[in-house]
């Protein structure tokens, strides 16, 4: 599973469910709770205004599918997606 550099949300690493990976990660950032069902429409809404914004990642071991980008500011910005198991 790919994860943006930088970014905060860690996946589970194979050895333990629910474990976390210990690797480097920024001291903080901000995320913001969205619908899954309006995770793209928001991420192409960024884009059209000219932000940079990875593509969604899914974190299973959450279930949640997120998107990330920086505001002007430098801040680290995260939308997240619950996703709903099926």
């Amino acid at each position: 599973m790919a994860r943006r550099p930088g970014s905060r949300c860690r996946r589970r690493q194979a050895s333990g469910a629910g474990q976390e990976d210990k690797g480097t990660w920024p001291t903080q950032h901000f995320a913001f709770t969205v619908e899954e069902a309006d995770i793209e429409a928001a991420a192409a809404a960024l884009k059209k205004r000219g932000v940079a914004v990875t593509r969604p990642v899914l974190h299973e071991w959450m279930p949640a599918s997120s998107v990330y980008f920086s505001d002007p500011n430098g801040h680290e910005l995260e939308l997240c997606a619950p996703v709903k198991k099926t």
